[in-house]
């Protein structure tokens, strides 16, 4: 029977080298790189079933459209005041042997394409109030001494013999 100690199970871990800090760190950037891209494209994702929301709750003014398009217009908002916060986990951190301040500048870009990817989700819900109605468009609306447009033409859906 051979007996083994336990310095021999074990396997002992090893300090990299310079090469292999500089290797593991630039891996690392670059993956940090690829995940704040996904997280600035991540509300483009979302257009379609946003669209799909705002197509499903109709053009009336009604309480179910109205929320749709308020939390729509608050979502984005708030993302946008957030920027900071969602890419705080992307950002590099300096190892313990170089005193120098981390370099964030590589994150400028994704921060942009996701302020105007949110900025296209708050064009959706200024397109749903326009739709509805809810937007001042003629200067009828503005100023109170010019009449009101007045409506040609009138539908009402139905045809009867």
């Amino acid at each position: 029977m051979t007996h083994t100690s336990s310095k021999d199970r074990t396997e002992i871990k090893k300090e990299p080298t310079a090469e292999e800090q500089a290797a593991i760190d630039a891996n690392m950037a670059n993956l940090k790189l690829k995940k704040s891209w996904e997280t600035a494209i991540a509300p483009l994702k979302q257009v379609p079933m946003q669209g799909f929301m705002l197509y499903m709750s109709g053009n009336s003014v009604q309480i179910y459209s109205i929320m749709v398009t308020v939390m729509l217009f608050m979502n984005s908002f708030n993302a946008i005041l957030g920027t900071n916060h969602a890419f705080k986990r992307f950002e590099s951190t300096s190892s313990g042997t170089d005193k120098k301040p981390p370099s964030n500048a590589n994150l400028i870009f994704p921060k942009i394409v996701y302020i105007l990817a949110q900025c296209v989700l708050f064009g959706l819900g200024v397109y749903k109030c326009s739709s509805m109605g809810l937007l001042p468009t003629s200067h009828s609306d503005w100023l109170s001494f010019l009449e009101v447009k007045r409506v040609v033409e009138y539908s009402s859906g139905t045809y009867l013999q």
